[in-house]
């Protein structure tokens, strides 16, 4: 009989524990900081090659780590798939946009244009 009640005993801290467990684990997927929050990122080249798997693995890691959905577009460089990319990403309305871009002068007029309505940083 005490044998049995020991068991018993051992079951029901296990149970709990993994409840437990379980319950804080669902609690901190709810509170994280980007729970909720779309945003598309055009990675440039293809999926894998040596200059974008640098900003694929770190953009994913964000996104887990911030609880953010990520919506990750390649375009192998073409500018044709850079630009319908950018326009179906608009097209999503997500609550960021995150794009490779290049400095120079040239470049600088365009974007108050383009991003009308959009915080630009």
């Amino acid at each position: 009989m005490k044998k049995v009640l020991k068991v018993m005993i051992v079951f029901t801290v296990m149970g709990a524990l993994l409840l437990g467990a379980g319950l804080t684990a669902f609690a901190a997927k709810e509170d994280l900081l980007g729970s909720g929050v779309i945003i598309y990122m055009q990675m440039g080249g293809t999926a894998g090659d040596p200059s974008t798997l640098p900003r694929t693995n770190g953009a994913r890691a964000a996104a887990a780590h911030l609880g953010v959905k990520l919506v990750e577009q390649y375009s192998a460089w073409q500018p044709e798939k850079m630009i319908s990319q950018f326009k179906e990403a608009l097209a999503a309305s997500p609550d960021g946009i995150v794009i490779m871009g290049h400095p120079g002068e040239g470049a600088t007029p365009t974007a108050p244009r383009v991003f009308t309505g959009y915080r630009i940083y």
